[in-house]
């Protein structure tokens, strides 16, 4: 009885040795006796095939030889496996004749996959990345419009308000003519009439980056490449450069936020 088990998955990937390895695990394990075909492609239009994981590995990867595209097939008398990692796309795909072996292979290599490989789901594009970046903008414009009232550049006339009252109920007349004096040099301005403004000002910005989106989750998390060769070194200082802005901006964000609470 013929059995099929495939899968696209609509995520980016970090492909890394530790990865290639375990896949390779996983497929020894459930297909002892098997036959190993791994092609690679790279950024100058050329490719290679070969049987064993440690040529891959080993592959240089540097920036005029980058690897693009990494292919696995695996065949047996029972099972052809095909599993292929390339730009904006990871296709699993499994047929053989024992029921068994095909779906216990498939549910092992869906999970690891899943779990350690294809885990970037910010892809602009997709219908699940698109729905979580407009959350993401609305937070945004939120934090950005509840900053400005923080810090008073958005409000009401309610303070102003109050000081009036309290101005001409007032008995002192020196009082009264400071507080004249001092609208004479600083004119009244109603906040709430320039809140609309400030608060559009927000949608270009958020506007801007929503535009900008793909560049900055390329660069803030990178996705779909093979942490192999010298791009292993390369991506470990990327990953720690852009942690430390990331949550410098974020650190940010919050003591502007506390701050505003004490001082107000």
């Amino acid at each position: 009885m013929n059995a099929h088990a495939g899968k696209a998955y609509d995520a980016g990937f970090v492909l890394d040795e530790s990865n290639l390895r375990k896949i390779n695990n996983i497929i020894d394990d459930r297909i002892p006796e098997n036959k190993k075909v791994f092609k690679v492609s790279t950024n100058n239009s050329k490719s290679f095939e070969c049987s064993d994981i440690e040529t891959v590995i080993n592959e240089d990867n540097d920036e005029y030889q980058a690897i693009e595209r990494v292919y696995i097939n695996v065949s047996s008398e029972i099972t052809y496996l095909s599993l292929s990692f390339k730009e904006k796309s990871v296709i699993l795909d499994i047929e053989g004749n024992d029921r068994d072996i095909v779906f216990l292979l498939y549910s092992d290599l869906d999970t690891y996959l899943k779990k350690e490989v294809v885990n970037r789901h910010f892809i602009p594009g997709t219908s699940k990345g698109l729905l979580l970046q407009l959350v993401a903008f609305f937070i945004l414009y939120l934090a950005f419009i509840f900053m400005l009232i923080n810090f008073n550049i958005i409000g009401t006339e309610k303070e102003d308000i109050i000081d009036l009252n309290r101005i001409l109920e007032s008995s002192n007349t020196n009082e009264k003519l400071n507080y004249i004096i001092s609208e004479l040099n600083h004119p009244y301005k109603d906040k709430s009439s320039n809140s609309s403004i400030y608060m559009l000002l927000a949608v270009p910005f958020s506007m801007v980056f929503f535009f900008i989106r793909g560049l900055f989750y390329k660069y803030a998390y990178p996705y779909n490449i093979f942490v192999i060769g010298k791009k292993i070194e390369i991506y470990k200082k990327y990953k720690y450069y852009t942690e430390r802005i990331v949550w410098g901006v974020i650190v940010s964000f919050l003591i502007s936020v506390t701050s505003g609470f004490i001082l107000k």
